[in-house]
């Protein structure tokens, strides 16, 4: 069998690279809701905003409002 698919041109390296990456696909689970909450409060435990440190008002959602608000950002930290 292995040596027909030798023949073939199939590389035994790659097939069972592929083996593997299938099985372990099938059996990692999911992520539900709230492990992304837990997860997330998790992070945000281990490295905690810094007090002060006001959160950006800016929608990020929006390219050129983030986009501008970068650049003041790093005009600021220039002119320091």
């Amino acid at each position: 069998m292995v040596a027909e698919l030798r023949e073939e041109g199939v590389e035994m390296s790659s097939l069972i690279r592929d083996a593997i990456r299938t099985a372990y696909g099938r059996r990692r689970r999911r992520l539900r809701p709230g492990d992304v909450d837990a997860l997330l409060a998790e992070i945000y435990e281990r490295h905690p905003e810094p007090p002060g440190d006001a959160s950006p008002t800016v929608d990020i959602i929006d390219r050129r409002a983030f986009r501008e608000h970068v650049a003041r950002r790093i005009r600021a930290e220039t002119e320091r």
